[in-house]
């Protein structure tokens, strides 16, 4: 297997890819003379944990997308998120932001602090 771009993917001899940054590459291997090719886009959510105080707000984004994104609280007494993913936080304690975009779900915990 071969990367186009071994800043974005790696591949390994079984064709197992491995994301290393945000980006597009293609994968391409040939077989008995076959040339097998598939696309890998990697997408890069902008925080895997945030630490917020009371009544504080901060946008989330993924990288790599122009597809729209679906964000999700998995406690709203907590913290929301609006549909452009800014966060807010509303007491303490913590919770889960998903991003739902191209058939991927992405996290980011959320501690909210006094």
């Amino acid at each position: 297997w071969i990367s186009s771009n071994k800043s974005v993917e790696t591949v390994a001899s079984n064709g197992r890819v491995t994301a290393k940054s945000a980006g597009s590459a293609t994968s391409t291997d040939t077989v008995d003379g076959l040339k097998f090719t598939t696309k890998v886009k990697v997408l890069q959510l902008s925080a895997k944990e945030l630490t917020l105080k009371k009544g504080e707000t901060k946008k989330l984004e993924i990288k790599r997308t122009s597809s729209k994104i679906a964000w999700s609280s998995n406690n709203l007494g907590v913290v929301s998120v609006s549909a452009d993913g800014t966060v807010t936080a509303i007491d303490l304690g913590t919770a889960f932001i998903n991003g739902y975009v191209d058939g991927r779900n992405m996290y980011t915990k959320v501690i909210v602090l006094e």
